[in-house]
């Protein structure tokens, strides 16, 4: 058996579990080189005829790593087709780079494949390429080369490699060289240098992710291991996968994603445009924390449960959450939070504190999504942002009592700063924060120790980019272009009409003109 989510996060066990060998062990790397022409002879532009291009290609190289055999190979797929078939045949694991839209389908269509084997596909580019590219099925790139710290300017294998530092780089050849049938010693060597390099570029890549990726076998069932879903899937759908491990379900999926309302967290726009002596005041892992001590993940019918918990004498909540037993869920969350910060100070390179960290943050964006029927409900990932911002708002309000004004803040962080210096100090403001955290605590239904508001940085000087601003959003515009809301009213000013905002009374629009004013930038500084 793997390991299970007991916290027995030991890397090298992972490393040395034998099943976990076996299944690379059953892997090759590879790579093609082809040529591709209509039946008139002219040939067919990968660029502009794809399609036809992977259905007319004719494979002239092959060249592959394999894990079985711990050696590498470079094929003439003209004189060496058998040695191609069987060296595909005794593989379970498939890893190329663009295989699943290219690769794959032009060796199946030269019938280099065996029909009735059944490969597991691992396509690098699909995994580590930007979210904003998909497949030819219309699936879109998994993105998770963000995750691992790497921007790519480009999905090519030449920028990846580049980017990711393997030890070994993509080379260049004359492409029409592979219009030949027939080679002479020297374009031969020239074949073998170039795809020898493809193909340990994407070893290497490999190697990589299979390192990096490593720590989440210990969060999913046996059978997501071996069909390398650790390695293979989404974020979410890995992170989905993980929780139903946790409840003991099995993973389902909606058959459309519903759009959920706007709701996030509360952004406090700059007071000042530069300030001095700055507190800089974090609330650890925030929405994780109060997914687990609120038990959002135990959301009920409000009218078949009518003690059910709505918030308390603290909070409001638009849903009710049964906290008559702790979500096996929240309870997971809470000792992931737990064994995060712990090897965060005992192991901080540990390469499981950052999949920890993905795990938690990755559960919000799941939890929101109709897709995920396991876990998701309709309120629960409303209620932690709008729970999240009523936790933020006490503290600053709390913070003001203690003497400190609030110049800045977003979802789980403010700015705060005093003019009384006999309070300027640390003991002072750790006092306060720890004061907030015991009111906070008291009425959350699972307090947790590792719930913490922390000081992330005192600050000697601190800038904030202001510009002139209108003052109404983009949406509120959009909106007021098709005519008055409830919350704005028309009149008539210097023979101009105006639109003021009725709660503020603030003038948003006058005649043809968006009214502006100077603040700063959010999220800037």
């Amino acid at each position: 058996m793997f390991l299970d989510t007991q916290y027995l996060f030991v890397i090298e066990r992972i490393k040395m579990n034998p099943e976990l060998q076996a299944i690379k062990n059953s892997a090759l790397v590879f790579d093609i080189e082809t040529s591709s022409h209509y039946s008139n002879g002219k040939e067919v532009s990968i660029r502009t005829d794809f399609e036809n291009y992977v259905e007319l290609a004719k494979v002239k190289w092959f060249g592959a790593y394999s894990y079985k055999h711990q050696k590498g190979y470079s094929l003439n797929a003209i004189t060496e087709r058998d040695k191609i078939e069987e060296l595909i045949a005794e593989h379970d694991v498939l890893v190329g780079f663009n295989n699943e839209d290219f690769d794959y389908p032009i060796i199946c269509n030269n019938n280099l494949v065996d029909e009735h084997k059944k490969h597991t596909h691992v396509d690098c580019m699909v995994i580590l390429g930007t979210a904003n590219r998909q497949t030819k099925s219309g699936y879109p790139y998994k993105n998770r080369g963000i995750q691992m710290g790497y921007k790519f300017k480009s999905n090519s294998l030449k920028c990846i490699a580049e980017t990711m530092e393997v030890e070994t780089q993509k080379g260049d050849i004359d492409y029409s060289i592979f219009h030949k049938n027939e080679w002479t010693e020297s374009e031969t060597e020239d074949i073998k240098k170039y795809l020898k390099a493809d193909v340990l570029a994407t070893k290497q890549i490999f190697d990589k992710m299979w390192d990096f990726w490593l720590p989440f076998t210990g969060f999913v069932d046996d059978k997501y291991i071996y069909d390398l879903s650790w390695l293979r899937n989404s974020i979410a759908s890995l992170t989905y996968k993980s929780a139903c491990k946790v409840l003991d379900v099995e993973p389902s999926y909606a058959d459309k994603v519903s759009s959920f309302e706007e709701m996030g967290g509360r952004v406090i726009e700059p007071k000042y445009e530069e300030a001095t002596k700055v507190w800089y005041i974090d609330f650890a892992s925030l929405y994780p924390h109060i997914f687990s001590c609120f038990n959002l993940f135990s959301e009920v019918d409000r009218a078949q449960y009518p003690d059910a918990w709505t918030g308390g004498t603290l909070f409001e909540t638009r849903g009710a959450y049964d906290i008559s037993d702790w979500n096996p869920l929240s309870k997971a969350v809470a000792e992931r939070l737990k064994e995060r910060m712990r090897l965060k100070k005992e192991d901080k390179d540990n390469p499981m504190v950052y999949a920890l960290k993905i795990f938690l943050n990755a559960l919000y964006g799941v939890v929101r999504s109709s897709i995920f029927e396991k876990v998701h409900t309709t309120n629960a990932g409303w209620d932690c942002c709008w729970i999240g911002q009523q936790i933020q708002e006490f503290t600053e309000d709390m913070m003001k009592q203690f003497g400190f004004e609030t110049i800045a803040g977003d979802t789980d962080s403010i700015f705060v700063m005093t003019k009384d210096e006999s309070k300027n100090n640390e003991a002072y403001v750790r006092q306060c924060i720890n004061e907030v955290v015991d009111i906070l605590k008291d009425n959350m239904p699972f307090p947790v120790d590792t719930f913490k508001i922390d000081i992330e940085n005192y600050i000697d000087y601190i800038l904030f980019p202001f510009s002139d601003e209108p003052v109404v959003d983009t949406k509120v515009r959009a909106l007021l272009k098709d005519g008055l809301t409830e919350d704005y009213y028309a009149k008539e000013e210097d023979k101009k009409i105006v639109i003021v905002n009725q709660k503020t009374g603030k003038v948003v629009k006058r005649g043809r003109s968006w009214v502006k004013e100077r603040r700063g930038k959010k999220k800037n500084y």
